[in-house]
């Protein structure tokens, strides 16, 4: 495992042997980092000491985010596989309304203007252009966008956006109404991150 500020790398032993095919998701206090095998991996220290989590899945998992709003990890990997944890250390299973392999989620925090209230979305992405939204990680709905390519990626920040198959890419501003967006490529888009201001 690498963890690196803007001037330096650090390598640090894993506490597991199973590849890490996955992403990792943080809070304020704990990182946590998903792979294969259903393998979650936890550190407090910002990446310098891991611990194996309990999970309950054998699937490769590929993705893993975490909500303030409703202070939950949510992981999500091949053959529908979702998990979540309050702690991110104790993993239970979450019913999918997919059978679609999951690939990368993201989470979204959305403040109203006139109330200044804050609300939170999840957005799971995956197989045949699958998309699933959540606002607590416990209840999903399920959704295919069109064209359905596979969809490798997600980010959130003042909007979603998610690539895939074919440079497909698409854009929510809440997760549930999603525009096909040009990429500019054919190329398959396995990553996307967002940066603060740039999707306004």
């Amino acid at each position: 495992i690498l963890v690196g500020t803007v001037s330096q790398t650090d390598y640090f032993t894993s506490p597991s042997t199973c590849g890490f095919s996955g992403s990792r998701g943080n809070n304020a206090s704990l990182t946590v980092a998903v792979g294969d095998s259903g393998t979650v991996l936890y550190s407090s220290n910002g990446g310098v000491a891991w611990t194996t989590a309990t999970s309950p899945t054998a699937n490769n998992v590929y993705g893993v985010a975490f909500s303030a709003g409703v202070t939950k990890w949510v992981a999500v990997g091949a053959g529908a596989t979702m998990i979540s944890s309050t702690d991110g250390i104790t993993w239970t299973t979450v019913t999918s309304p997919t059978t679609s392999d999951l690939f990368s989620i993201a989470v979204l925090a959305s403040t109203n203007a006139a109330t200044l209230g804050t609300t939170y979305a999840f957005v799971a992405v995956g197989a045949g252009g699958t998309i699933l939204t959540s606002s607590d990680g416990v209840t999903w709905v399920s959704q295919t966008v069109t064209p359905a390519a596979n969809l490798h990626a997600v980010t959130g920040w003042s909007r979603f956006v998610a690539v895939g198959d074919g440079g497909a890419a698409f854009t929510s501003a809440d997760g549930t109404t999603w525009t096909s967006v040009a990429s500019g490529t054919t190329s398959t888009l396995y990553s996307v991150l967002g940066a603060y201001g740039q999707y306004n």
